[in-house]
């Protein structure tokens, strides 16, 4: 008998459509042999005992339904093997998990955070300040713009962009605040606004494949072009982008190990990572999305075997 992939999704109707990976790689996983079904977390009638491994690719409703959500993450770990692991997916769904990785020698996006309106304001002060105490990451200079997001969210939402000084970013801010959010606050480096980022995703530890994601937000608080729009395209990473994503690789494991995440001594099945180019030259990481994030694999070929060789290694090992 075939074993059973779960693909853990959302039951929202766009995902269907944003989703870019789902097709591929189900193809490949059933050519592997295994047979694979997309399960909506939040369903009560899916049982998770029923399969033999359970795929977290796409519950992008979970920043909605948090405590539902690590309910879910909870009961469901308790009927079948969850990848990646659960311990891993509740540190990084809240992005101050950036303060570790930053204490673990990862170079990060100078980055500050808020549970109050006075905090927030002393955030964005603070990052056009340079490199202060409450600010985790590189030490930069004069910082001109910030993005200011919910430190738990996914697909720009509640996401904006802003000069140094305009009150629309304390709006936001006091809009996640008073919605029972806390703040993210980081600086907005040049080259993201002109030339976007670069992602690295890993499979098995090793690096699968590269794009760049062009730029998302415009100044003032909107989208490029007015619309949530992603331009994706395949790309080439430098060394230094290879070095500092396994870096990151590396990082997790030693986390995993200090907070005896389950399996934290394996590679981690799968992870995205992104990176920007720092006015000095640095690479930093601007984030490191490892349980629901977009791998883009139709940008490279084979990344789609990649991916279900991972999982079918996991399954007989």
């Amino acid at each position: 008998m075939s074993p059973l992939v779960a693909w853990v999704t959302s039951g929202d109707e766009w995902v269907a459509v944003e989703d870019v990976d789902r097709d591929p790689v189900f193809a490949a996983l059933e050519a592997r042999g295994l047979h694979v079904e997309a399960a909506v977390w939040d369903d009560p009638a899916v049982d998770w005992a029923r399969f033999d491994l359970a795929l977290l690719r796409a519950p992008w409703d979970y920043t909605e339904h948090t405590p539902a959500f690590l309910a879910w993450l909870d009961h469901a770990d308790g009927l079948t093997q969850v990848l990646n692991p659960p311990g891993l997916v509740r540190w990084n769904l809240d992005k101050r998990y950036m303060a570790d990785l930053d204490r673990a020698g990862v170079a990060v996006v100078p980055t500050a955070f808020a549970t109050s309106h006075d905090e927030a304001a002393a955030a964005v002060q603070a990052l056009a300040a340079g490199h202060v105490p409450g600010v985790v990451g590189v030490a930069l200079d004069g910082i001109d713009e910030v993005v200011v997001k919910p430190t738990v969210s996914a697909g720009s939402r509640n996401t904006g962009r802003f000069a140094i000084g305009d009150p629309a970013a304390l709006d936001l801010a006091a809009v996640i605040l008073d919605g029972g959010g806390e703040v993210m606050v980081q600086a907005c480096i040049p080259s993201v606004a002109l030339e976007g980022e670069r992602a690295v995703v890993l499979v098995d530890g090793a690096v699968s494949h590269v794009f760049r994601k062009g730029p998302i937000l415009a100044l003032g608080g909107g989208f490029v072009d007015g619309t949530y729009t992603e331009d994706i395209t395949p790309a080439d990473a430098t060394d230094a982008e290879l070095a500092t994503a396994l870096k990151v690789a590396a990082a997790l494991v030693e986390i995993g190990r200090d907070r005896v995440w389950p399996d934290a001594w394996l590679p981690l099945l799968y992870g995205r990572i992104d990176l920007v180019v720092l006015p000095d030259g640095t690479t930093a990481l601007l984030e490191a999305e490892l349980f629901e994030p977009a791998l883009f694999v139709h940008v490279a070929p084979g990344a789609a075997d990649r991916f279900a060789a991972a999982v079918a290694a996991r399954l007989t090992r």
